[in-house]
């Protein structure tokens, strides 16, 4: 997956600097950072797999909102919320073991953090960051046997955007690699199992780790601006500590969270002002 992420930045790259040479002739503004506040819709095409247990596998949908500070002295401050919900196919396995498919509903939330600084050119600008971040993912597998998951993690996104302007054109790509802080999973499986205990997971520090790449191409009307967003995000985590549980008060078994992967494309159109 990673040589992977290198191939789709390496052609986001190069879709930019074609982007950057077509444009050339038409002048530049005065900068390409732009400050603001950006609201819009998001779609997610997700792909969660635990390998040989199951698969979750739809499309969500959602809202962003992000704001963008740019300051004379050339640092950078952003916030940005995400929010995805829907419905997802579950294929995989009861607790006992027998083969299961049904439906998911699934809510996705995001809250980041960055700070960066600007190597402002003028016509282009390049701003490496840092920052952190919370991710909660709420997953209730539904009918008989299902039960409600709640996963809750934290990161720090490292990485740099690249952006070009050109009249009332603005684009660029940016990519970062997630630093994994830890999370917990908590699987309420008294739901799947009467008399059964909860399990509370831990997932330890570096125990995985997050990509992220994405390019936008914005265009500014009087007042507001609308932006494409195109992106790819991926996730790879390690098995958890284990959790020992008891069904009606006798020890009963180990649980873990079974290392997992999340492939997330998709697509935002926000406005901005």
């Amino acid at each position: 997956m990673r040589c992977f992420a290198l191939r789709v930045m390496t052609a986001l790259c190069l879709v930019c600097l074609v982007a950057h040479a077509a444009f050339a002739e038409e002048g530049a503004s005065l900068t390409a950072l732009h400050s603001g506040v950006e609201f819009g819709y998001a779609y997610a095409n997700v792909r969660y797999r635990e390998p040989g247990l199951m698969k979750e596998t739809g499309s969500l949908h959602g809202v962003q909102l992000r704001g963008t500070y740019h300051c004379s002295a050339g640092w950078m401050g952003r916030g940005e919320m995400e929010y995805l919900g829907g419905g997802l196919d579950y294929d995989g396995q009861t607790q006992a073991g027998a083969p299961r498919e049904s439906d998911t509903e699934d809510s996705l939330f995001q809250l980041r953090a960055l700070v960066g600084y600007d190597i402002d050119r003028g016509d282009w600008a390049l701003t490496p960051f840092i920052g952190i971040g919370y991710r909660y993912w709420f997953d209730d597998i539904e009918g008989s046997g299902g039960y409600e998951r709640e996963i809750r993690q934290l990161y720090s996104p490292v990485g740099a955007e690249l952006a070009f302007v050109r009249g009332k054109w603005r684009f660029g790509l940016c990519g970062e690699y997630d630093i994994f802080w830890g999370g917990r999973v908590k699987s309420r499986l008294s739901q799947a199992v009467s008399g059964l205990d909860d399990a509370r997971n831990d997932q330890d520090m570096f125990d995985g780790y997050g990509l992220r790449g994405a390019v936008f191409v914005a265009y500014t009307f009087d007042g507001f601006g609308v932006v494409v967003e195109p992106y790819i995000r991926y996730w790879d985590i390690d098995e958890s500590d284990s959790d020992e549980v008891s069904l009606g008060g006798a020890p009963y078994s180990t649980v873990v969270e079974p290392e997992n992967t999340t492939r997330v494309y998709g697509v935002a159109v926000r406005v901005s002002f």
